[in-house]
């Protein structure tokens, strides 16, 4: 079998993001639903860009996956580039999501901005 890689990006008709809480400056959690526009196989991998304003944790990030993935994700922050690295997302061969499909996990310990501008 040879490695697959490929990149996509996603519009904004394609994802939606719900916060459990909008307070300003709270520790909240983030839940992302992405409808997928490639097959999603063992393997893959998802990356995130944070923007400045929104602050992951530093340690204890703790990523749970809903819909159509592994509930136990494994997850890499790197403050420097502000990316959230998502790996483990399907944990057998036979079990890959399919274009089109659906898929929703959340993020935990985010801090939402300190303002609303």
């Amino acid at each position: 079998n040879l490695p697959i890689t490929q990149i996509a990006a996603l519009d904004s008709s394609q994802f939606a993001i719900t916060v459990a809480n909008k307070e300003i400056n709270v520790q909240t959690s983030y839940t992302f639903n992405i409808r997928i526009g490639l097959p999603l196989p063992m393997g893959s991998s998802i990356k995130l860009t944070f923007p400045s304003s929104i602050t992951p944790a530093s340690s204890g990030l703790v990523v749970t996956g809903e819909t159509n993935l592994n509930s136990a994700i494994t997850s890499a922050y790197d403050s420097a580039t502000r990316i959230l690295t998502l790996t483990n997302l399907i944990i057998t061969s036979s079990a890959y999501v399919d274009e089109g499909y659906y898929i929703q996990f959340k993020v935990n310990l985010v801090t939402n901005p300190s303002n609303t501008k």
